[in-house]
């Protein structure tokens, strides 16, 4: 049930990747017609810790017609690199993880594209601030290291951001059995006896959910007690999420630690149960994600946290202030002071 109805992040990248090598190829036909640009007579843009970016390496690698969008990634990753300070658990973390992104990318782009699958990478990581397909890996590690600065932010500023969210989306952290069947509202003799079978030793009441999982549920969570994981308001398809609706309805009505009683969905009955503390949430990576992107044209989480590392390591613009003004107003920024 979680391969089906959980919302996959990988396809969504992917996705973006492809619009990213079409932007790209729309630079390429054109970049030839690009003005050289110089500021104050000299060809650093900015200086971020003692290293100086280029007009050169901005406009002759990125493209006017994208505009601030390509300038500002560029930026970013210069903060990102020079900034991102982890401890040895966390950047071996991130390094494995970045590892493990560059293996799937790669291998969904060489499927969908074949032998030329290389270019196409290029491509799209030109489009966003990067030499070529051999800085794929350091695209998902700089990914990574963002996501994490952004995370460690919110741990400083939870009271600030989570009580509204808390209250709009009201999220958790979801536990699930499932009795499958292919057609709930003519099961098989077969499906019925399971389902008979997994209610009556529920109502005996000498399981925890967990255990009851493990040996009832009948999809690959059972395993882990039937963990789904991160869900909230916008996790059903009717608001735009992978859920089914009945299941998403009764998850969304529990109380923490509540179980629900047995609820029938697409797939089959389930029985789910939920947490909705802060530490619990704490505990999942989708939590930030979803709390960094809530009202996030009013909150401009992420670009706050780039803007702030950049202060802190010593962001020089040269005396460009056309370029920082237009980089702030891009990260919404631009009355900050």
């Amino acid at each position: 049930m979680v391969e089906t109805l959980k919302k996959q992040w990988f396809v969504v990248f992917i996705a973006f990747l492809l619009l990213c090598t079409v932007v790209y190829f729309v630079y390429d036909q054109n970049k030839d017609k690009l003005p050289g640009k110089s500021v104050g007579g000299k060809d650093i843009v900015f200086e971020i810790n003692g290293t100086d970016v280029t007009a050169d390496e901005l406009y002759d690698e990125l493209y006017e017609t994208s505009g601030i969008a390509s300038i500002y990634s560029a930026f970013e990753r210069a903060v990102i690199e020079q900034a991102f300070e982890g401890d040895k658990d966390t950047l071996s973390a991130i390094k494995l993880e970045a590892e493990e992104l560059t293996a799937n990318t790669k291998a969904q782009y060489e499927q969908y594209y074949g032998d030329g699958y290389e270019e196409y990478i290029a491509s799209a990581l030109k489009a966003n601030g990067y030499g070529g397909f051999d800085d794929l890996n350091l695209y998902f590690t700089n990914s990574l290291k963002i996501e994490n600065m952004v995370k460690t932010y919110l741990d400083a500023n939870m009271d600030t951001y989570f009580p509204a969210f808390n209250t709009a989306l009201k999220p958790r952290i979801v536990n699930y059995v499932v009795i499958a069947m292919d057609d709930p509202d003519k099961p098989t003799e077969e499906e019925s006896k399971h389902l008979k079978d997994a209610q009556e030793a529920w109502a005996k009441g000498t399981y925890s959910f967990e255990d009851f999982a493990k040996e009832f549920s009948e999809d690959g969570a059972a395993s882990t007690g039937g963990y789904l994981g991160y869900f909230d308001f916008n996790s059903s398809t009717e608001n735009g999420g992978n859920y089914d609706n009945d299941f998403s309805a009764a998850a969304m009505k529990l109380t923490d630690g509540q179980v629900s009683p047995w609820v029938k969905s697409d797939f089959g009955w389930h029985l789910i149960t939920v947490k909705t503390g802060l530490e619990a949430l704490q505990e999942e990576d989708d939590f930030y994600s979803a709390l960094a992107s809530y009202k996030v044209e009013e909150t401009h989480i992420r670009s706050s946290v780039v803007w702030a590392a950049a202060q802190e390591i010593g962001v020089d613009f040269g005396g460009n202030t056309e370029l920082e003004a237009e980089l702030k107003k891009y990260m919404n920024l631009d009355e900050a002071e």
